[in-house]
């Protein structure tokens, strides 16, 4: 409940980009709230919000990696 993710700057505390993960996901045991990579040498946040019934074993298993 109450499930977020919070990209922020450490030396001002600036929100740079937030995702709310709704009630949805009340039944998962593992999500991937998104991802953080480089881009034309910017960083960039996307939001994701897959959850996995599984777990942590789903999740891998989802990526093709044997738990």
């Amino acid at each position: 409940s109450n499930a977020f993710i919070q990209v922020a700057n450490v030396q001002n505390n600036e929100e740079l980009a937030r995702f709310d993960l709704s009630e949805d996901y009340s039944i998962e045991t593992a999500v991937i709230f998104g991802e953080v990579y480089r881009h034309n040498g910017e960083w960039k946040f996307k939001a994701i919000g897959q959850g996995f019934t599984g777990g942590l074993e789903m999740l891998l298993s989802h990526f093709g990696i044997q738990a």
